[in-house]
């Protein structure tokens, strides 16, 4: 390799040096201005004595450098005229000068308005919320985090990859944002530790990250870990949709992670609202903060009342467990005593809104048993168009009375087929290795199954997967509509916004997974005390939220609220509310208020149905 020659090197310095931002460009600026100034003046008094100083020259030429500002001197011999061309190369070098200076500062101030746009400065805020990973389309977490804020003071940081400014509109046009609400965005990078911690993470009351695909979550988990330690009070809240993304659970709490894993979640909802129309929107009333909340509180006077009486006594609230010694019980045995230093798990518009009545409601009859048989049902059949990592999720969920599937999956493998035949031997399972879109086949479908479930492929193209889904939804709508058939359809999508799209007035139940991932996130962060409880609503174990028919807890007829809540919980349910015979959802009625529902009307119910048997499996 040749030498490189002193221009070559003089040049890579000085490269060097203006790259390194417009300050050091000023500094060049004037230490070369003043420097051609004092040649010019040098040269000057060297050649002419007259007229002045060389300290009053020097300073009128750095005056005429500043200003172009000309001495006045009356012309006529050459000394005076030889001065005056000497300050006009002054005055010329000074006009560079100023323009040159104007336009590095122009382009310094343009740098920093971009900056500011972008949201590079550090956030100085503390107790606030961080939202990381902001996507346009997605405003359920951003929307329930202003609704849970109710009046209170509330700082939200939403970070995301997106301008300032675009994420800014999108906010503002599509959430309705309270007084006492500021919602501070910021464009960086999710992944940097380095930009993740500008957003005073370690000063933030939590830490919520959009839902996402799992191996950006997993990603954004990994850059907090190197900020946060289990020293920090901050706690981080994420939704991993599948298993084999979740990290080890000393990794977690070491950093105060908290992932909640939605894959069983998702598939119990898409399983049970195929044959229970209406459980998705109860899913969604329950977690969201517009309505009824769970909240756990401090009742007065319920020391030796016990957990049935506490039912009978407590209006415009419904009881769901409560609290002793740092453990929370969830719909516990009617008649366990509770003490007086029990916090009470409710379910209410507000923590205070509840009324604790002296006597039990005149319609809840302690005494009285209520019993009877239960009738027999038809067997049901459902279509599962689609696969993925859930389906047998959503087989071992379907209820027992479902005794015949047919998997519609051009992707499904003939060997795949006789293992889940072995794996489900009480389901008569058949698959279609083709697609099924035109009329005539589908129309085939929908007159001999009773339930339609269209699940997404969960590739790595969201919108293709959706509007795959949307398609067959629209065409069987078409068909269900123009033969007049009778079928629910359960319908899987990614995106709250492409649900928007095709949202209709039937009673198709949408199970969208990043809606219902932001609702369970929200509750997390704002309720991290019932973290146990919706650790377990959330999982196929335990108690769980769903729907039964009234005749199948022999409560078909007219009674008040108080008389239905003794006898789901004469069943070891709580009712939390009921779907009436017009299609309208009721969450916590009053005691007193009267219904009347109908034997294939819905009861709303938290309890544990597994040791009713298949029958209550409806």
């Amino acid at each position: 390799m040749e030498k490189p020659s002193f221009r070559e090197r003089l040049q890579y310095r000085f490269d060097n040096y203006m790259a390194r931002g417009s300050h050091n460009l000023i500094l060049l600026l004037i230490v070369t201005s003043v420097l051609l100034v004092f040649f010019v003046i040098c040269i000057m008094t060297v050649f002419m004595r007259e007229p002045g100083s060389f300290f009053t020259n020097l300073w009128n030429g750095y005056v005429t450098l500043i200003n172009a500002w000309m001495p006045e001197y009356d012309p006529g011999d050459p000394p005076q005229t030889a001065y005056l061309l000497c300050m006009a190369v002054i005055a010329v070098i000074g006009i560079l000068f100023t323009s040159i200076l104007i336009g590095i500062i122009t382009s310094m101030i343009e740098e920093k308005v971009v900056s500011l746009r972008r949201g590079n400065s550090a956030v100085l805020e503390s107790g606030h919320i961080v939202v990381i990973g902001f996507y346009s389309g997605e405003y359920t977490l951003l929307r329930e985090l202003v609704l849970a804020a109710a009046e209170e003071p509330c700082t939200i940081v939403a970070a995301g990859e997106m301008e300032k400014d675009e994420m800014e509109q999108l906010i503002q046009d599509n959430i309705e944002l309270h007084k006492n609400v500021k919602i501070i965005c910021r464009s960086i990078d999710i992944f940097d530790p380095n930009a993740l911690e500008r957003l005073a993470v370690k000063d933030a009351k939590s830490i919520i990250i959009s839902p996402t695909s799992n191996p950006r979550v997993t990603k954004i988990l990994l850059a907090l870990s190197t900020i946060i330690d289990d020293t920090d009070k901050v706690r981080i809240n994420g939704i991993i949709f599948q298993e084999e993304y979740r990290l080890p659970r000393t990794f977690e709490k070491k950093h105060n992670i908290f992932t909640l894993h939605t894959d069983d979640t998702i598939a119990m909802m898409i399983a049970r609202s195929c044959t229970q129309p209406g459980l998705s929107n109860v899913f969604r009333e329950i977690f969201c903060y517009e309505g009824n909340e769970f909240y756990l509180t401090h009742i007065d006077n319920v020391g030796g009342l016990s957990f049935e009486t506490l039912s009978a006594r407590l209006d415009r609230a419904v009881p769901l467990g409560y609290a002793r010694d740092g453990k929370i019980y969830l719909n516990p045995p009617r008649l366990t005593l509770l003490e007086e230093s029990d916090d009470i798990l409710i379910f209410a518009e507000t923590r205070n809104s509840y009324s604790l009545t002296e006597t039990a409601s005149s319609a809840f009859e302690s005494s009285e048993s209520h019993s009877g048989i239960l009738g027999p049902r038809l067997l049901a059949k459902v279509c599962i168009f689609g696969s993925n990592k859930s389906l047998k999720i959503i087989l071992r969920e379907l209820p027992a009375h479902v005794r015949e599937v047919l998997i519609v999956n051009p992707q499904t493998e003939p060997e795949e087929t006789e293992k889940l035949k072995a794996q489900f031997p009480k389901l008569r399972i058949e698959t279609v290795q083709k697609p099924v879109l035109d009329e005539e086949a589908l129309l085939g479908l929908a007159e001999k199954y009773h339930h339609f479930i269209i699940l997404s492929y969960h590739s790595d193209d969201d919108e293709r997967d959706d509007m795959r889904t949307s398609f067959l939804l629209l065409r069987l709508r078409d068909i269900r509509e123009r033969y007049n058939l009778s079928f629910n359809i359960t319908a899987e999508l990614h995106k709250e916004a492409n649900q928007v799209l095709v949202e209709g007035d039937d009673s198709t139940d949408f199970v969208v997974g990043s809606n219902m991932a932001s609702l369970f996130l929200t509750q997390l962060a704002e309720s991290p005390e019932l973290l146990p409880v919706f650790a377990e609503l959330l999982s196929h174990e335990g108690n769980e939220i769903c729907l039964i028919k009234a005749k199948y807890l022999n409560a078909a007829g007219s009674y008040t609220v108080g008389r239905l809540r003794q006898i789901c919980l004469r069943y070891q349910f709580i009712l939390i509310g009921y779907i009436n015979f017009q299609g309208e959802y009721r969450f916590n009625p009053e005691l007193s208020r009267r219904t009347a529902p109908g034997e294939d009307d819905y009861l709303i119910l938290i309890g544990n149905d597994e040791h009713f048997g298949t029958e209550l499996r409806i």
